[in-house]
């Protein structure tokens, strides 16, 4: 399976392979929740991991547990790690697939 080796992602993959997609915009919080509410894919880029896919609850359950208190503001360049809990946070971009559905990737730093 292969695995995260570098960010920020150029591209999307699943157990089947390269999924065709294309990086639209960072998102802020508010743009997260509003994106939530079309009912995405979520996907999770941790270097040295393979991508994770979530949907539905298990997306919106991670997203209130994980993500949320640790996102950064859209379009931030420079962070300090030292200002998130656990010392990590995520950047949250969104994708726009080939079916023409929308996947919302959160990447993380730590």
């Amino acid at each position: 399976m292969r695995i995260v080796t570098r960010l920020p992602l150029t591209e999307l993959w699943d157990a089947a392979g390269p999924v065709e997609a294309a990086r639209i915009r960072d998102l802020g919080e508010d743009d997260v929740r509003d994106r939530l509410r079309l009912r995405p894919s979520g996907v999770v880029a941790t270097i040295s991991e393979p991508l994770r896919w979530l949907r539905d609850d298990e997306l919106f359950a991670w997203w209130r547990s994980e993500a949320r208190p640790r996102l950064l503001p859209a379009h931030v360049e420079r962070f300090r790690l030292e200002d998130f809990p656990g010392d990590r946070c995520w950047r949250a971009t969104e994708w726009k697939l080939a079916d023409g559905s929308i996947a919302v990737v959160f990447e993380e730093h730590h």
